[in-house]
């Protein structure tokens, strides 16, 4: 994983672009931009590990991830992220571990916010806020109806929603 630089009037227009962002006043922008890392990851590297600590959390500028989650000696792609997409705010707003393994699927370029900052510039704007746990709603979702899908198959257990 590589950090990179990304021109200015580049990083504010795919901001602007992503549902998360396009709401910022000017001064919030700002705040967000001096707090943003960014990264680039190689096809095949794994962003985030099921099962690791959490502490930040991220946004896709370019490239394409693959969500998979590991269950028993299962494991199952649950999704395509993309351009604008953000991922990593389940284990944030939940302090629990990472619930699924992220990987590149292709060269991909990432904004990285840590978990404090994360807090401080995403979550203090109550529509945003909104905006994230809605997402997070969904995604817990999306893995229940997969661990229900799971257990159905196989022999009848109860397992937990996050590992």
């Amino acid at each position: 994983m590589d950090n990179i630089d990304t021109p200015l009037p580049r990083l504010l227009a795919i901001l602007r672009e992503s549902d998360l962002f396009q709401d910022l006043t000017s001064s919030e922008m700002g705040d967000l931009i001096i707090r943003l890392r960014m990264i680039r990851a190689q096809k095949g590297y794994e962003i985030i590990r099921q099962g690791d600590s959490w502490d930040s959390f991220y946004v896709i500028i370019s490239g394409r991830v693959s969500v998979r989650v590991k269950k028993g000696p299962k494991v199952l792609k649950l999704a395509d992220l993309g351009k604008g997409e953000f991922f990593g705010e389940m284990a944030l707003l939940v302090n629990q571990p990472r619930n699924a393994t992220i990987t590149s699927e292709e060269i991909s370029e990432l904004l990285v916010l840590k978990k404090s900052e994360f807090d401080n510039v995403l979550m203090r704007n109550p529509f945003r806020a909104q905006k994230i746990r809605t997402a997070y709603v969904q995604r817990q979702a999306k893995l229940k109806k997969e661990n229900l899908k799971n257990t159905a198959k196989g022999p009848k257990k109860t397992s937990a929603l996050f590992a």
